[in-house]
């Protein structure tokens, strides 16, 4: 019966190993197999991945279960007699275990335990890889001295294997005293410890074991003060940190000597005593002496820690510069921006449409540049792709939009192409995966593929019904195919571009640190964590359709990424390989904006950014960051800043992209010169004689009224801001109908952007509402001229599209 029971264990023991290599050898050749759809380089890079990961998790399992057995059979050496209780019907008897099974249990134990503490040590392979690699950045931190790639690199993988020592030593201290209360080696006798001398052995050697990995804290202290991992340190905290954290490593390492004499001799109050002082010692050096130092200045100086800061977070090219523009002083005319990021959200969200992503570029039209709004959107499994003329509306303040080759903007949002959600296409929020019977994809042409793929990517789908011709893509969401090429990278800020017809994916990677020295850490991941260290170093370039993607080095990465590119190998490709037509459509990314915008608000002379005070966008509020155009043809991002207490910007950071590469200006502005808030801004617009006319004849049409979001422009000769009001009418497109703008000491608002240009240089006064109609049948003039153009040449489809734009001018409900 024994040995029935003992082969039982044996064979789910081999099974249930089995299953996990199983399940790891096929997420491995699952990713071979998506990664040579790529490039061979890919393929190498992500076994070589794998193949660290393995032995990893293979050296920490291996040291984790030669660490427990050999602490359990030593634990097994103090055994005498283990007798079990066994039942017979009604009777009960004890019988006593062989030393053949006592050791068998004691090796399993031991080997659970430490499969248990090894197993994930794998997950530690970037820190391993990169302090493999090294960072050089060839700057010394002001307090240790040291280059900053010491905190970056080496440090995270210190403090990876004194984690992993620390928990190796507490463990099983744990269980081993456990085990020894149970067998009577440890007990209290008359208040009174009384261990043997067997035990008293093995726990000194293992508490000397733990005394030494608190030194080994210790001793990293001081590089985790510098690295930023213990908020922001004062001179005179510093200088007490670095004598005390000296004092408690010899404080440890005397400890770890009084624990190994106790385990010949049987001093208890001697070693006792040693563990006293370095638990008191902790305390008092830690949190008390730090917290009672008198000298209160930073222990970096201001102006090196803004060095450290422009560093970190990729504000090298930041420009500071002071507006003292006078009141009265006419501003420059704005672009016209009639639509803003939430607005083209609402404009495309309608008939049970998803808007996947949006960006502004510079469309080449026919040769001729065109500002849109390029948007991708889902609707009903169906993939489309539009753009929207960025610079103007219809005349009845209705969108405009592109077609493939065609320079004239048509009234609507109008499809420039449409992709086949069908073939494996790839976009935000696709399916993981696709089986197919087009040319794309990894051929399902085997029982044996079918099978390794089903178990590594958990799709039973593909076990059954499967034809031999099929073929099956998967990572089809841009950031996991991203993530999945290059984990080293957190990707973020999906933008599409249009390239030879085609719709490419950009996708941004950025490197992160928590150990960088002389900053402050910022959020990162929607408030989920913060880091040191935020710099965009990769781009991944997506084609839509075919799938075809591409991994490069950004402009000015840093010296992060550039040791990853190394690591990494020929899968980054050079920064001089992005093709020029995508690094000018790449925008300026989202989450870099945000951490420029935190990193900023800290100077004391800007406040903080307007916060849903940019406007109250067409769907919902807005945030901090404005995305849009800060000149014609000329997308970017603005901030704009107010100190708490005034109701005035103090400051505006307006950032793009040069070439890929980072063109940020921040303009503190003097409080003459300054514009309100965006609220009180709408506060005053709303006053505007002719905004409640407005309002009402949007009202008596069915609709409403709803303010935009706020775009501040920085002109040549003034600050100015400007505010669209649209029409909304609940399932359908909105359309604007009110333009505000805002100067110096001015105010102005009109139907069209130079119609509010003129109120606010006083060249001309609005018109009500239901005046000064000459621009609809102009309008319709022109669409009727390019009509009747077409008609003459044939061309059916411009016709069509005319027609339709002739019967929105003249407000000619279909049938």
């Amino acid at each position: 019966m024994v040995k029935r029971g003992r082969a039982i264990t044996i064979t789910v023991a081999v099974l249930v190993m089995l299953l996990f290599l199983g399940r790891r050898f096929s997420i491995i050749l699952s990713d071979q197999w998506w990664a040579s759809l790529i490039s061979p380089d890919a393929a190498a890079f992500l076994l070589q991945m794998h193949l660290l990961r393995l032995v990893l998790d293979g050296a920490g399992i291996l040291v984790a279960c030669a660490w427990f057995i050999g602490n359990l059979f030593f634990v097994y050496r103090a055994l005498s007699v283990v007798q079990v209780p066994r039942y017979i019907s009604n009777l009960e008897f004890r019988e006593a275990l062989s030393s053949q099974d006592l050791l068998a249990i004691t090796i399993a134990l031991g080997a659970i335990l430490g499969l248990l503490a090894g197993l994930g040590v794998s997950d530690w392979w970037t820190t391993m890889a990169l302090a493999w690699g090294g960072v050089q950045y060839e700057v010394a931190d002001p307090l240790l001295g040291h280059d900053l790639g010491i905190y970056v690199a080496q440090l995270p993988w210190w403090r990876a294997m004194r984690s992993f020592s620390l928990l190796l030593s507490v463990t099983g201290l744990g269980v081993v005293i456990i085990l020894y209360a149970v067998i009577g080696s440890v007990r209290w006798v008359d208040g009174r410890p009384a261990v043997s001398d067997h035990a008293r052995a093995h726990l000194g050697a293992l508490l000397a074991a733990l005394a030494l990995c608190l030194a080994w804290g210790y001793l990293l202290l001081p590089y985790e003060i510098v690295a930023g991992l213990h908020g922001t340190e004062t001179a005179g905290a510093w200088s007490v940190r670095v004598a005390t954290t000296q004092t408690l490593a010899g404080i440890a390492s005397a400890t770890a000597i009084l624990s190994v004499l106790w385990a010949f001799r049987p001093r208890h109050a001697l070693a006792l005593a040693g563990w006293i002082i370095l638990i008191a010692g902790s305390i008092i050096g830690r949190f008390i002496v730090p917290a009672v130092s008198t000298d209160d200045r930073p222990a970096v100086a201001a102006n090196l820690s803004e060095t450290f800061e422009r560093t970190a977070f990729a504000l090298e090219n930041l420009e500071l510069r002071d507006r003292t523009d006078q009141p009265g002083r006419a501003p420059a005319q704005p672009p016209g921006v009639p639509w803003s990021a939430q607005a083209i959200g609402r404009l495309v969200a309608v008939d049970s449409t998803t808007l996947l992503a949006t960006a502004p570029i510079v469309l080449a039209q026919a040769g001729v540049p065109r500002p849109v709004w390029l948007t991708v959107q889902e609707t009903r499994g169906e993939v489309s792709v539009s753009a929207i003329a960025a610079d103007r509306t219809s005349a009845g303040g209705g969108p405009l939009s592109y077609a493939a080759g065609d320079t004239v903007a048509y009234p609507s949002v109008l499809t420039l192409a449409l992709l086949d959600s069908t073939e494996g296409t790839i976009w935000p929020g696709a399916p993981d995966y696709h089986v197919g019977l087009g040319d794309a994809g990894f051929m399902l042409d085997s029982w044996t593929r079918r099978l390794i793929l089903a178990w590594g990517l958990q799709v039973g789908d593909l076990l059954g019904g499967t034809p031999p011709t099929a073929r099956l893509t998967w990572h089809r969401d841009p950031i996991v195919r991203a993530t999945r090429l290059a984990p080293f990278a957190t990707w973020r800020d999906v933008q599409p571009a249009w390239r030879d017809g085609r719709l490419t994916w950009l996708v941004t990677g950025y490197v992160l640190s928590e150990t960088f020295p002389a900053v402050a850490p910022v959020e990162w991941g929607g408030g989920s964590g913060s880091a040191n260290l935020v710099r965009p170093g990769f781009l991944t370039t997506i084609d839509a359709a075919g799938g075809e993607t591409h991994l490069y080095l950004l402009p000015e990465a840093g010296p992060v990424a550039g040791s990853w590119s190394d690591l990494a190998g020929p899968v980054v490709e050079p920064t001089d390989a992005i093709p020029n037509d995508l690094l000018r459509q790449l925008r300026y990314p989202l989450s870099q904006a945000r951490v420029h915008a935190e990193v900023l608000a800290r100077r004391p002379e800007l406040g903080s950014p307007v916060r849903g005070g940019n406007g109250v966008g067409v769907g919902g509020r807005s945030g901090p960051i404005q995305v849009g155009w800060i000149a014609p043809r000329t997308p970017g991002v603005t901030v704009a800043y107010h100190r708490p207490s005034s109701r005035r910007l103090s400051g505006l950071l307006v950032g793009t992209l040069v070439d890929g590469r980072p063109a940020l200006e921040l303009v503190r502005i003097d409080s003459v010169a300054s514009l309100p808030t965006p609220a009180v801004l709408h506060q005053r617009w709303s006053r505007f004689p002719l905004h409640e006319q407005i309002r009402d004849s949007i009202r008596a049409d069915g609709a409403r009224l709803e303010a935009g979001s706020v775009q501040y422009f920085l002109t040549p000769t003034g600050l100015i801001a400007m505010g669209p009001y649209y029409a909304v009418r609940d399932g359908t497109r909105p359309r604007v109908a009110w333009y505000s703008l805002g100067a110096v000491g001015r105010l102005g608002a009109g139907r069209n952007p130079e119609e509010a240009w003129r109120n606010l240089t006083g060249q001309g006064v609005p018109l009500p509402p239901g005046m000064g109609s000459v621009g609809r049948f102009v309008e319709a003039q022109r669409w009727m001229s390019l009509a009747d153009s077409a008609l003459r040449t044939g061309d059916w489809v411009t016709f069509g599209r005319a027609f339709e734009a002739l019967r929105e001018a003249l407000q000619i409900e279909p049938d």
